[in-house]
């Protein structure tokens, strides 16, 4: 389902320093948790083509106890190697901007392919327009860089708390 553009709203939260969305004028909930032993059960895939961004979400995800991650550096590797393992990805970190195949581009092409994983855009974007074509593309939630081991926890618990019949919104 999709959010309507009149009743988006952001919520800035100066503390934690991020934006949280919420439609029909609704507050924010407050963040799902996700048990240990559900963590290490994941397979996450993380794309970015910052080295440095890379080994920096790949060492979070190790800290919060995931065993099963796996990395590309862009779009189009993602791409091939999720269809490679064949339903074995859980989750899907992804950098908005990357050459060759950008986020946005990699989102759109895994609805029509495998429209069951969760997809969490990492970005330092927050305008409206952007989030809102995320959105259409069928993004189950954002993280907004630079963020901490915390909210990487948090946004996992969101995502995998998602009904099977919201997690991927297909374009029309």
């Amino acid at each position: 389902s999709f959010i309507n553009e009149a009743t988006l709203e952001f919520h800035h939260n100066q503390e934690k320093k991020q934006w949280t969305m919420a439609s029909n004028n609704q507050k924010p909930t407050e963040p799902k948790t996700i048990r240990d032993s559900d963590l290490k059960r994941l397979r996450i895939m993380v794309v970015d083509d910052q080295p440095d961004t890379l080994q920096m979400i790949l060492k979070m995800l190790k800290v919060l106890g995931v065993t099963e991650i796996f990395s590309a550096p862009d779009g189009r590797e993602a791409l091939q190697l999720i269809e490679f393992m064949d339903g074995m990805i859980d989750i899907v970190f992804c950098d908005w901007n990357m050459p060759s195949v950008t986020g946005i581009e990699m989102l759109r092409e895994l609805r029509m392919a495998s429209p069951e994983i969760r997809f969490i855009m990492v970005t330092a974007r927050g305008d409206m327009d952007s989030v809102l074509v995320a959105k259409e593309a069928g993004v189950n939630g954002f993280i907004r860089k630079p963020f901490s081991l915390s909210e990487l926890k948090n946004k996992i618990g969101s995502v995998m708390s998602q009904p099977l019949d919201s997690r991927a919104a297909r374009p029309a």
